[in-house]
């Protein structure tokens, strides 16, 4: 019984058989601590009871490590002279539209800054501490998307991504788009420090790509479209309609928005907001983006499938670059991915890459003749 695509995921299983498999899907999908406190006044097995329990009490302990840690960096951002920010996804939602930020696990804490101080922000972090990750730290490709640190503190286990463009953006229109993202802010509470986010209308429009163009449903937990479904719900009133589609049309991301709301309604019982329900009631077929998205829809599309969608939107030299950052990444992040200690090991790790990488092809090249 496919469980996942015949009920909601917050609601408690009619046959007691399926408690198992519903809390499998449920922490395959970040979701246990969600879960925890919606259903506290719902009778349970003892058993499953504390399986929620632990998980919600684990998920407090690590949101006061990345508390912590969040307003470490917000500190070394705003020493002189200071950097711009905003911050994103988890860390910003966790504050703004979960109950309590407990209720919203992460692996890591996501920044928005501008381009021009990535040079400054490299260099201040690294003289804190913060070590550099990713396939190849320092690359100018890489940095115009994500520039990754791992704290100084080994017990946080957290990452500090911060961007400067996302991806999937029309080409020639990434300033442009960064811009008005730039003017979407608005203002909160992070443990004691006002600080930026996007606004409901930003946010919505942002974390559906995110979710849907950068990921797909091969990597997307369904915590992305919880997170969607609080802003819907909570923040409906503070959505501009309007300037949301047409941006969306602009950024080539109507299909991810459309998809994205779909799935809230689906796994979530959300009831859409009545501009939405008129927005969705059109042909699909003609949105912008779907093409892509329908691709990565399929919960089976290879990593070989996500990068040729990802590199439709790059220009040549990006996608030269892009290649060689895949084929060859640096060794420090060779050691960590493989988890290899030895440096006899990595000619090998390397080979099996190679190797990992020309059979997810072939497999690619299998599903398409098989359609």
């Amino acid at each position: 019984m496919d469980y996942l695509s015949n009920h909601q995921l917050l609601t408690i299983p009619d046959n007691p058989k399926d408690y198992q498999h519903w809390l499998s899907i449920l922490e395959a999908n970040r979701l246990m601590p969600v879960a925890a406190r919606q259903l506290v006044t719902e009778k349970l097995p003892t058993d499953i009871r504390i399986r929620l329990n632990e998980a919600y009490a684990q998920s407090q302990a690590l949101w006061l490590l990345r508390k912590y840690e969040t307003n470490r960096a917000i500190e070394i951002l705003e020493q002189s002279p200071a950097i711009p920010f905003v911050l994103l996804k988890g860390a910003a939602l966790a504050n703004t539209v979960y109950p309590e930020p407990a209720q919203r696990p992460m692996n890591d804490v996501d920044f928005l800054i501008p381009s021009d101080s990535l040079d400054l922000l490299i260099e201040r972090f690294k003289s804190y501490g913060y070590v550099e990750e990713g396939h190849t730290q320092g690359s100018d490709i890489i940095k115009q998307y994500e520039i990754c640190f791992s704290t100084p503190r080994s017990n946080s286990r957290l990452e500090l991504e911060f961007h400067s463009i996302f991806p999937h953006l029309p080409l020639g229109q990434e300033s442009q788009a960064m811009t008005w993202f730039w003017s979407q802010l608005e203002s909160f509470q992070f443990a004691g420090n006002t600080v930026k986010g996007l606004n409901p209308t930003a946010s919505v429009l942002y974390l559906s790509s995110h979710a849907l163009q950068q990921h797909g449903m091969a990597q997307m937990p369904l915590i992305w479209i919880y997170d969607i479904y609080l802003i819907l719900r909570e923040k409906a009133a503070d959505i501009d309609w309007q300037e949301l589609f047409d941006v969306a049309k602009v950024f080539q991301w109507e299909a991810s928005l459309f998809y994205a709301c779909k799935l809230a309604e689906e796994y979530f019982s959300l009831g859409l907001p009545t501009p939405m329900l008129q927005w969705i009631s059109h042909d699909i077929s003609k949105l912008s983006g779907i093409d892509t998205v329908r691709v990565l829809m399929n919960k089976d599309v290879t990593r070989s499938m996500r990068v040729i969608q990802f590199f439709s939107k790059l220009p040549p030299l990006r996608r030269f670059q892009y290649s060689i950052r895949l084929l060859f990444p640096s060794i420090k992040y060779m050691r960590k991915h493989y988890g290899i200690s030895n440096n006899v090991y990595l000619p090998f790790t390397y080979l099996y890459r190679w190797y990992d990488i020309t059979r997810d092809i072939f497999t690619t090249i299998q599903q398409n003749f098989n359609r």
